[in-house]
């Protein structure tokens, strides 16, 4: 990521996306940067609405969600998926991912 968090937003707002979009648009892309830097990213399978979205050359509109699943990586309770989440954490794009409920 050569931007800062602020200069993605504002180019996703350039072209047209409203601020909620550009703050997905952009999450999505440091999650997505996490886990292509990460020891996942042969084990992690992109599926639903961004795959589409990208397919479509951005025709379809944004998702407010990723979709995934993994490959040869059992998640099977919470504590799978904070280390998921910890693994995405160490020295990858100096930007902490953290976990909220809804």
């Amino acid at each position: 990521m050569s931007k800062t968090i602020k200069q993605y937003i504002e180019s996703y707002i350039a072209e047209g996306f409203t601020l909620a979009q550009a703050r997905n648009l952009t999450a999505q892309l440091i999650i997505l940067s996490k886990i292509g830097k990460s020891t996942f990213a042969d084990s992690v399978l992109l599926k639903g609405g961004v795959v589409m979205y990208n397919m479509t050359h951005e025709q379809r509109r944004t998702t407010t969600d990723l979709d995934f699943d993994f490959v040869r990586y059992n998640i099977s309770n919470d504590c799978d998926i904070k280390l998921f989440v910890d693994i995405l954490n160490k020295k990858i794009l100096n930007i902490k991912l953290a976990l909220t409920e809804e």
